[in-house]
């Protein structure tokens, strides 16, 4: 029997593109997450919030 020897060009090609899906979706997260914290920062006065952390110590 003939035994396969390193990796083929479908495997490389299938592994390149769960790979690429991959960054591609943690890219899309990265912006949603950073599209939330700057909303939530609109939103929330981040300043006072911080007084009354460094307060209540």
């Amino acid at each position: 029997m003939f035994k396969q020897l390193g990796i083929s060009t479908v495997e490389l090609l299938i592994s390149l593109s769960i790979v690429s899906s991959m960054t591609a979706f943690t890219l899309s997260l990265a912006e949603e997450v950073e599209i939330g914290a700057k909303q939530y920062q609109e939103e929330t006065n981040v300043k006072e919030m911080m007084k009354k952390i460094r307060s209540s110590k």
